[in-house]
């Protein structure tokens, strides 16, 4: 300090030494005409400084929480997300991640019936051996449900299932139709062929 006063870069202006008040007063020469900035923002246009004002860039996503400010992605909400969240969290025992929701809207579930969507992710989970990590098990299966050519395979594959169990049951004494479903239900597991509602309801007219 002594040395940077003897510089003349600090000049001693004022010292106190009161009861109340005790301190000096220095002024710092930096060789610049400066103007004491008014304005909180530090952007005053006129202070000889150039500087960046205190605004926020609202595309830099590292300034937000979120989770709080991110728009929630319009599927957040969505009967046919939710349906397929519960749905999942009853067949495997999981919590629905984040994961869960980038494997749902960066594939096309949302345009697959949610009937049958269900109803494929049941039959994968009767066909599972092990454990089920994560809802990216049952996405394939489910986009391959919605494939107008993959849906005429499914057709036929139940139709010969539903004759099948039709044709061993012929003449059996108090058969009804829901000993019938189940039984097709049962060989869908067995087999590997999604059972759909509709689809088996079209079949049995």
């Amino acid at each position: 300090m002594r040395r940077l006063i003897e510089l003349g870069f600090i000049h001693q202006l004022e010292v106190v030494n009161t009861k109340e008040v005790k301190g000096t007063t220095y002024q710092i020469e930096t060789g610049v005409n400066l103007r004491p900035v008014s304005n909180l923002n530090r952007s005053q246009p006129d202070t000889g400084v150039t500087v960046t004002p205190n605004t926020v860039d609202e595309s830099d996503d590292s300034k937000y929480d979120s989770h709080h400010h991110r728009p929630a992605s319009v599927d957040d909400d969505s009967p046919h997300l939710q349906e397929i969240k519960n749905t999942y969290s009853q067949l495997t025992g999981n919590p629905w991640l984040p994961s869960d929701t980038e494997a749902y809207t960066q594939n096309p579930i949302a345009t697959v019936p949610i009937t049958r969507a269900l109803e494929i992710m049941q039959g994968v989970k009767q066909r599972c051996g092990g454990r089920i990590n994560s809802f990216n098990y049952f996405v394939k299966e489910i986009v391959k449900g919605s494939d107008p050519g993959n849906r005429q395979f499914q057709r036929r594959a139940l139709a010969k299932l539903v004759r099948r169990v039709r044709d061993l049951h012929v003449g059996v004494h108090n058969y009804g139709i829901a000993d019938f479903v189940f039984d097709v239900k049962e060989a869908c597991v067995r087999e590997g062929v999604i059972f759909d509602n509709d689809m088996f309801n079209s079949l049995n007219s």
